[in-house]
């Protein structure tokens, strides 16, 4: 399980749902809007970024998310953001 699934897991209560890309957040995982705040305060203090509000507004996936920090940690690497 990578880092992603870990910060997710720390908020999902039913132990057997698997996660995979399509996992809708909200709907599959019944996860609260605070939980969904706290997982995205957790990302970004993980990995460093920060997600802007019409980034959040568009999540819906875990593979939404993981979209998202793929293109932040590009944008760093192309030194884009700093």
């Amino acid at each position: 399980m990578g880092n992603l699934e870990n910060i997710i897991c720390k908020y999902v209560t039913d132990t057997s749902i698997e996660l995979s890309d399509n996992t809708n957040l909200m709907r599959d995982l019944e996860l609260s809007s605070l939980d969904f705040a706290d997982i995205l305060c957790d990302i970004e203090d993980y990995y460093g970024i920060e997600v802007n509000e019409k980034d959040i507004n568009n999540i819906m996936t875990i593979g939404e998310i993981k979209s998202i920090i793929d293109e932040y940690i590009s944008y760093c690497d192309r030194g884009l953001v700093t």
